[in-house]
């Protein structure tokens, strides 16, 4: 998520209750892990501040919890003036070097 609005930086509370919104959005979502960190980017030429907030999980969200996750986001940025909030669905993978293993008992491959 990015701090400006157009090209005017929100003020610091305004900031704070953006970024605490997606974090509410993404908790509720009933995941594992949550994690916040702030850093650069740019929107449409306009560098700003902005956080990325990852969210991990052991499961796959169901389609009707991503699809409120989504309705949530949509609502949050329009309520913080925000064109956009960016979301990628990743898949984690482990993986293993050949000729190693990642149990005793499993092959390399076994993808555990």
């Amino acid at each position: 998520i990015g701090r400006n609005v157009g090209a005017v930086m929100m003020p610091d509370v305004a900031w704070q209750i953006f970024q605490g919104d997606v974090l509410d959005a993404m908790f509720s979502a009933d995941q594992v892990e949550l994690s916040v960190r702030e850093g650069r980017g740019s929107w449409r030429g306009q560098v700003e501040p902005s956080a990325t907030i990852t969210m991990l999980s052991h499961e796959r969200m169901s389609d009707e919890d991503f699809k409120t996750l989504v309705d949530r986001l949509q609502d949050i940025a329009k309520y913080h003036k925000q064109e956009a909030i960016a979301l990628s669905v990743n898949v984690e993978a482990l993986l293993i070097p050949p000729g190693t293993r990642c149990h005793p008992h499993h092959r390399a491959d076994c993808g555990v």
